[in-house]
């Protein structure tokens, strides 16, 4: 029985693997998007505000979070998120967080 199901666990791993992969790239990608957004806002409050574009910054980042939100989305749901409906739940479940937000 051990053995089955470790081969199974094997098996199942190294399908998915690519698509965990990519779905790691693309999550790292946006923290990084995220990570130097916040700094940028940090270091350069006194010009956004100077500028008056703090809805501007607002927006691009509230569009950062969206993109992390649908990231761990396809993480949680796992090798099921190369299904494009799948893809479409999460972006509708983003718009609908970052609008309860905005209210």
């Amino acid at each position: 029985m051990f053995v089955v199901g470790t081969t199974a666990y094997v098996l199942w791993a190294l399908l998915f693997l690519k698509t965990r992969r990519r779905i790691d790239v693309l999550r790292f990608q946006a923290q990084a998007r995220n990570q130097g957004s916040i700094i940028q806002l940090i270091q350069g409050m006194q010009d956004i505000k100077l500028s008056n574009s703090e809805q501007q910054k607002r927006w691009d980042w509230e569009k950062i979070q969206a993109a992390l939100f649908r990231g761990m989305v396809a993480y949680l749901i796992g090798p099921m998120a190369s299904s494009l409906s799948h893809l479409r739940l999460g972006s509708l479940c983003s718009f609908n967080i970052v609008q309860a937000v905005n209210r």
